[in-house]
């Protein structure tokens, strides 16, 4: 289980790479960042028992976003401002990060823990 979110984004990443290749990449990033909130929502909707082989998808989708992201900054900002605008995304990612670990587990207080489990 814990294992299949690094295997989606494994194996995700070369056909999105591709994609970007072929489509504009701002395109490609709101559709699959739409699509990781469609598979989660998704997701949330089935019994726990029904959810151990999809949690591929989420990671497979929302993994290779950073980097899709910190490439379509760089192609946009000057030669002389990519270390300070690739920064400056590492430390988004991170903040969002932790803030989202803050959130899950206030969620799992005000509910119950297996709440964010897969059983």
């Amino acid at each position: 289980f814990l294992v299949l979110p690094t295997v989606g984004s494994l194996l995700m990443r070369r056909p999105i790479g591709l994609i970007t290749d072929l489509q504009p990449r701002r395109g490609v990033i709101c559709a699959f960042a739409l699509g990781a909130v469609a598979v989660c929502g998704t997701m949330a909707a089935l019994p726990p028992s029904r959810q151990n082989g999809r949690v591929f998808f989420p990671g497979g989708m929302t993994s290779p976003l950073y980097s899709l992201l910190l490439s379509h900054t760089l192609e946009w900002s000057e030669p002389s401002k990519a270390i300070g605008a690739s920064s400056s995304l590492l430390r988004i990612n991170a903040a969002g990060a932790v803030i989202g670990r803050v959130i899950t587990s206030s969620f799992m207080v005000s509910t119950e823990p297996t709440a964010f489990s897969v059983r």
